[in-house]
């Protein structure tokens, strides 16, 4: 199940071994904040933290969907 990636232009491999801690570095790389993050995708601060930090390995379907989605949208940003 691991393929080609869906998003080639960034070199993310969107799909079931996702590197959930990644993700959320990325994001807050870009400037945004667990509690930011958190509200996007429907969750605590806490939970995008633990996520962040790699104490959560497996993520609900809902919140990861929602995570790769908001990662796609800000990767694709400029940077300022």
């Amino acid at each position: 199940m691991h393929g080609k990636p869906v998003d080639a232009f960034f070199g993310v491999n969107y799909t079931a071994g996702m590197n959930w801690k990644t993700l959320v570095g990325d994001l807050v790389a870009r400037g945004m904040s667990y509690r930011a993050i958190g509200k996007v995708i429907g969750t605590g601060p806490g939970n995008v933290h633990a996520i962040g930090a790699g104490l959560r390995e497996d993520v609900m379907w809902s919140l990861g969907d929602k995570l790769i989605t908001l990662h796609r949208k800000v990767m694709r940003r400029k940077v300022k």
